[in-house]
């Protein structure tokens, strides 16, 4: 079956173009959620891939999916902050929770096949600091934007509409064939080595990566908290030229994702009271903002 990786990479490259970050190595924390009951953690007889290769098929057909990953990025006066990004799938709606932690700031952004739901006040707060250094009336127009808002309200951007599916479904192909697998005491681990984007793929993350990008990718199943973990090292190809300033390509970005079955859900679309994005346009117009999203 041909190799359908194109997911995970977006997932473990987009983050490159904000060009923020302080390291390029990033660490996971596991969620130790309890596991569906028809997920089977227990090796018996399998080969180390033919384990590997059941665990991933367990999540590819899950209802529901929990992940957690952790970034370290760059703050504009050289301080790392510390991103936390939790994602809930939840077939059942179908739906996606995003929410994003820095800090004291929270970003949480919903996913149905409707479109994508946000709450935009906090996200415009959370520019004051910034955007006040150029605009004197910026905190008042946020004010003027929270006075215009129910308590609540989310905005509904119908753009992005789209099939939510399982992230294993789209992600990972069937009976995957690894370089090498190793057992660590109870930990299996998969790794696949040099994997080059195929044509499709690469016109698909041209805007995102270098051409001759590569990676190397691993997936790692320990029983002990049934977690499922995806690392993968980016390896961008050395520059044509010298540039000034950040390169983002300059050393390989290492991403780790913690995924367990859970039993989480996510609230239906019809538990909101929602704006469109475009009257969300036409208050921002009214009141002189630029869209944060």
């Amino acid at each position: 079956m041909k190799k359908k990786l194109i997911p995970a990479m977006i997932a473990g490259t987009l983050a490159l173009s904000g060009m923020t970050f302080a390291s390029n190595v990033f660490t996971s924390q596991p969620a130790v959620v309890s596991a569906q009951e028809e997920t089977n953690f227990d090796q018996g007889d399998l080969s180390d891939e033919e384990y590997l290769n059941s665990i991933i098929d367990s999540f590819r057909v899950a209802e529901k999916v929990h992940s957690s990953q952790i970034d370290e990025l760059a703050n504009t006066d050289g301080s790392v902050a510390t991103q936390e990004t939790v994602l809930i799938h939840d077939g059942s709606v179908p739906a996606r929770q995003s929410t994003t932690s820095v800090g004291e700031e929270q970003a949480v952004f919903y996913y149905y096949n409707e479109g994508m739901l946000f709450e935009p006040l906090s996200l415009h707060e959370s520019m004051i600091p910034m955007m006040s250094m150029t605009d004197e009336d910026y905190e008042r127009k946020v004010q003027e934007l929270s006075d215009s808002l129910s308590e609540g309200q989310l905005v509904l951007n119908e753009s992005v509409a789209g099939e939510v599916l399982n992230p294993f479904e789209i992600s990972f192909p069937e009976e995957q064939t690894f370089n090498s697998t190793e057992k660590d005491g109870s930990i299996v681990r998969g790794t696949i080595e040099d994997y080059k984007l195929t044509d499709e793929e690469s016109e698909m993350l041209a805007s995102i990566l270098p051409e001759g990008t590569t990676f190397n990718i691993t997936f790692e199943v320990n029983p002990e908290d049934e977690s499922l973990t995806l690392m993968q090292e980016t390896i961008f190809p050395e520059p044509e030229e010298e540039t000034e300033g950040i390169n983002p390509f300059e050393d390989s970005l290492i991403t780790s994702t913690v995924y367990t079955i859970t039993d989480e859900t996510v609230p239906p679309l019809s538990d909101f009271e929602t704006i469109t994005y475009e009257e969300y346009l036409d208050l921002l117009t009214e009141i002189g903002l630029d869209p944060v999203l």
